[in-house]
């Protein structure tokens, strides 16, 4: 019986052992487990106090930027005119003031010929209807200085015309 004896205590000392071993195993993996939970709790605080720097920090960037934005908006919105603007708008008012006047010169340029020519279609149908015997005018002077009002501007341009390109003496 010494050898069963011997088996029970032998396998009992393993029991227990084993069942020591797998105690201190399990307190083993539970530290290390608890370590790694820890571990990693510190990590996602850590993490999250990154992120919410970097939220802050973009924040204040973004702050940043609009406040700059606003004064470049606020820059623009004042500024003044470039000075080749301006003197670009002072040559296209005095170019329009100028094209304005020979506008207004022309149109009475073509109001005097209309005059004239009507002046001209009235004095060749006086003298040259019923077949060429016409009608005589009774007043020759008021004949002559009828057209004289009207042609002023065009003689004078032929006279002096005439004058500078004839080199007569």
């Amino acid at each position: 019986m010494n050898k069963s004896m011997e088996l029970s205590e032998t396998s009992a000392s393993l029991r227990q052992a084993a069942a020591e071993e797998r105690e201190a195993l399990m307190q083993k993996h539970r530290a290390e487990r608890d370590a790694a939970a820890q571990a990693h709790a510190s990590q996602i605080e850590q993490l999250q106090q990154d992120m919410q720097a970097a939220a802050d920090e973009a924040q204040e960037r973004y702050l940043a930027l609009q406040e700059d934005h606003r004064a470049l908006q606020e820059r623009w919105e004042t500024r003044g005119p470039r000075d080749e603007d301006v003197e670009l708008i002072q040559q296209l008012q005095q170019k329009n003031g100028e094209l304005t006047e020979l506008m207004r010169t022309s149109e009475e340029r073509m109001a005097k010929l209309r005059a004239e020519m009507l002046l001209r279609e009235e004095n060749y149908n006086n003298h040259f209807k019923n077949g060429g015997a016409g009608t005589k005018m009774l007043n020759a002077n008021a004949a002559m200085n009828a057209q004289s009002g009207v042609m002023d501007w065009m003689l004078k341009k032929r006279d002096s015309a005439g004058r500078k390109g004839s080199g007569r003496t």
